[in-house]
């Protein structure tokens, strides 16, 4: 992807220019606004990935070509002086990327949406996606942007995937863990909850996080969703938790 990223930046970033002059000519017309609105976050989703992508390859990098000793002195130091963060309202940045995926899932179906629920169905599928967000004042941290994204569309899009009828639940919450000190520190929570066909218990245990691995060697995709997570949640510091 770094061999062609101003190749793929370059149309990204005229489509983005170009909404913006459409949601100026269009003035108040409020369905079509919306469908600008939808195609400037998916081109923002696309972009913000494509960068953690060219991001978590070079720190990946930098990384491997430091000395042995300065991992050993303070790995988890290295790390974070290497991640690339900036202040992002993690929930708003949570409902972008559930409505990109849920739009590109939903081109196969009809759907119906509001503003915190929506319904994907069509033949032999109905799913109702929930978006359950803690009610706070500020939702501002200092995060990965391209990152979550990578997390929330992995994981998100499995649901979708493997989820014929019944529901999804995406949730986000802060939560307050001990931290090094003994003190409280506060903590993102983010669950993505399905009534989809599950795991079993042999592929939990021993090839849940192992890339190209598909309990279904039949399904569509890699294999990878997962295994990426891993690693990305490993690299910011976090805690992963699957249960079936």
């Amino acid at each position: 992807i770094s061999s062609v990223s101003h190749e793929l930046r370059s149309p990204l970033h005229g489509i983005l220019a170009s909404t913006e002059l459409l949601r100026e000519a269009l003035g108040s017309n409020s369905v079509q606004l919306n469908m600008v609105d939808m195609i400037e976050s998916c081109g923002h989703t696309l972009l913000d990935t494509m960068n953690h992508l060219l991001d978590f390859a070079k720190i990946n990098n930098l990384t491997r070509n430091r000395s042995k000793r300065i991992e050993d002195a303070d790995a988890n130091s290295d790390r974070g002086e290497l991640s690339v963060s900036s202040p992002a309202d993690v929930s708003n940045l949570v409902q972008e990327v559930v409505d990109s995926v849920y739009l590109g899932h939903a081109s196969k179906y009809a759907a119906s949406s509001t503003s915190t629920e929506f319904t994907v169905s069509g033949q032999d599928h109905s799913v109702l996606v929930t978006m359950n967000i803690e009610s706070r004042k500020d939702w501002t941290f200092n995060v990965q942007v391209g990152a979550w994204k990578r997390i929330v569309m992995n994981i998100f899009g499995n649901a979708l995937k493997y989820t014929r009828e019944g529901q999804i639940t995406v949730t986000l919450r802060i939560v307050n863990e001990v931290d090094h000190s003994g003190g409280y520190a506060p903590l993102v929570y983010f669950s993505v909850r399905d009534t989809g066909i599950g795991m079993s218990p042999d592929y939990l245990k021993y090839h849940l996080f192992t890339p190209f691995a598909q309990e279904n060697s039949l399904s569509p995709g890699a294999g990878l969703g997962l295994s990426i997570v891993k690693q990305i949640v490993n690299s910011l510091g976090g805690k992963l938790d699957v249960k079936s």
